[in-house]
């Protein structure tokens, strides 16, 4: 028998200071927590994670797509800090690797070249940034991109702006990118007006030459 929400209801009660599902009839926290694995509740013998039953507490779905953790605790079920999500989405939201020497996520040492490469691996695959001589100048460009694609949305908690923050960065970085867009879009204006011109000359043209 599908659970539901009124039956989650019936047995617990949602802390929202804490994420918990208090059990009604001890009226003591449900589930084990240990600081590693997702907490689960045993229901009429099936195995419950708590996050998916707060989930269904709120909105009396019982999510069929992953519940992502935004802040990344798995024991932080607060319903404020779940959302929808996909398996893949869900991969990018994640801590900088094990395996990272640069302690930012996309940003590594490109040993031919002895420079710093920044890239950026979201939804569409992995997008090559370029080659820095400087590492403060790899992680601004790899925040930049993260800002523009959707990675800004999964990963709430980016490990280039941490970097930018703790080194006084951030708002030199956001400057320089707006300072750019507004460049770009004052190239991308004349470019239009060139090809308008470059229109109306042919127009004219070509009434010349109906006139004749």
């Amino acid at each position: 028998m599908k659970l539901t929400q009124a039956e989650v209801k019936r047995r617990f009660r949602y802390e929202s200071e804490t994420g918990y599902l208090i059990k009604l009839s001890t009226m003591k926290r449900a589930g084990k927590y240990n600081g590693i694995h997702y907490p689960k509740i045993v229901i009429n013998g099936t195995h419950y994670m708590i996050h998916h039953l707060v989930w269904l507490y709120h909105t009396g779905e019982l999510p069929n797509e992953v519940i992502d953790h935004i802040d990344r605790n798995k024991q932080n079920s607060r319903f404020e800090n779940l959302r929808l999500s996909s398996n893949r989405n869900n991969g990018f939201n994640k801590d900088v690797m094990i395996n990272n020497t640069s302690g930012v996520t996309g940003v590594s040492i490109h040993k031919s070249s002895n420079k710093w490469q920044a890239f950026l691996k979201d939804i569409h695959g992995v997008k090559h940034i370029g080659l820095f001589s400087d590492f403060a100048d790899a992680v601004r460009a790899r925040y930049v991109s993260e800002l523009k694609s959707k990675y800004h949305y999964i990963n709430n908690n980016s490990s280039a702006k941490a970097y930018l923050i703790s080194n006084d960065l951030l708002n030199i970085t956001l400057h320089q990118a707006i300072t750019e867009q507004e460049l770009a879009y004052v190239k991308e204006k004349k470019r239009l007006r060139t090809i308008k011109e470059q229109h109306l000359i042919l127009l004219a043209e070509m009434s010349s030459m109906t006139d004749e």
